[in-house]
């Protein structure tokens, strides 16, 4: 009626225009994501960047790691169990602290780059072999058994880029790593065996660091210095996890902006 006052209005049925409101603020849902895919990326790349670096140390620091008096093989293997260091350490430390260091350091980056290749398909191999290209020649030479038994060739060089091309096959995670575990066990018994046949050899080394270890160590340290400039001389490299990221990041949105067919 004529000098009734005006209903309610109810609470939500306009926004709020009176000066200085402000409307609740909306979520971007896509910066959101890119963030979450960003922690993702970090969190599978840290123990890629975490290999790399002890890898160099390893390099550097063998001769006094390795000195038969006064040394730290299990130090050594723990900072990189590459072939020649299995070797290198055999006899010189229990076969228990042998496996289960060795075991550790060979699978420490598997899972992540099978988890980055199982994600990210195509695109995380093919960034996988651009940033790594140093392990090509092992992917060519192993590329053809992957095709006819994949599990083959993950049991006999699971390196970075076979297990990204494991994930980013559809490989089972079952079979990746029933392959992987059987596949490292297998190499620790085989290089224990080495060492002990090469014993004398390796022995004569260990003495031969300890005799000369200012010049073998300055030695190693200018040769990981070559090699890790002659890695930067092929392009802008990293080792970064959080920058490795972001160039993976780049080529996933890359893809992802690429029209189909």
């Amino acid at each position: 009626m004529p000098g009734d006052p005006p209903p309610d209005r109810p609470p939500d049925s306009a926004p709020d225009s009176r000066p200085g409101s402000r409307p609740d603020p909306v979520p971007d849902l896509d910066e959101a994501a890119r963030r979450k895919r960003r922690r993702q990326l970090i969190l599978l790349l840290t123990p890629v960047s975490l290999g790399i670096i002890s890898g160099y140390v390893a390099a550097a620091l063998t001769p006094t790691l390795l000195q038969k008096d006064g040394g730290h093989p299990l130090a050594l293997l723990a900072l990189d169990a590459r072939n020649r260091n299995l070797i290198l350490v055999s006899q010189s430390v229990d076969f228990l602290p042998y496996f289960l260091v060795g075991f550790a350091r060979l699978l420490f980056t598997d899972p992540f780059t099978y988890l980055l290749g199982r994600r990210y398909g195509d695109v995380g191999l093919r960034w996988v072999e651009q940033r790594f290209a140093s392990l090509k020649p092992t992917l060519d030479m192993f590329e053809s058994i992957f095709r006819r038994a994949g599990w083959v060739a993950v049991a006999l060089a699971p390196n970075l880029i076979l297990c990204t091309l494991a994930g980013a096959s559809g490989m089972s995670v079952r079979v990746f790593f029933a392959a992987n575990i059987l596949g490292t066990v297998a190499r620790l018994i085989l290089l224990r065996e080495v060492g002990d046949v090469l014993s004398s050899p390796v022995d004569a080394v260990r003495r031969f660091f300890d005799r000369y270890i200012v010049w073998t160590t300055a030695a190693s340290i200018i040769l990981t210095a070559l090699w890790f400039w002659s890695e930067r001389r092929r392009g802008p490299t990293t080792e970064n996890p959080a920058e490795l990221a972001d160039e993976l990041e780049g080529a996933i949105e890359s893809a992802e902006e690429r029209p189909e067919g």
